[in-house]
């Protein structure tokens, strides 16, 4: 049995541009970062026997910026520190 998974190509400067786009995209298509003409990133569905590479923190930055920890939401810090401790799933 073959899976088809089509592969979309895109660049960093435009996935930052359209970023809501291309994550939906990675939905249902294999998505393929580059930047300066080289491989940083794929995104969405595996191919059979794929092996990734991690992309660097900076790609991290802009895909999923780290959500700000307010020391006056005692709710948050609760849910962070379960979290660590293995009480609470990662979400």
């Amino acid at each position: 049995m073959t899976t088809e998974i089509e592969t979309v190509t895109v660049t960093f400067e435009d996935l930052k541009a359209d970023l809501d786009h291309y994550l939906d995209l990675r939905a249902t298509k294999r998505l393929v970062v580059t930047h300066e003409g080289e491989q940083i990133a794929a995104l969405g569905p595996w191919l059979p026997g794929e092996q990734r590479i991690f992309p660097p923190k900076w790609f991290w930055d802009v895909v999923a910026p780290p959500l700000p920890m307010s020391p006056d939401d005692p709710l948050a810090l609760t849910h962070a520190l379960e979290a660590t401790r293995g009480y609470r799933p990662f979400t």
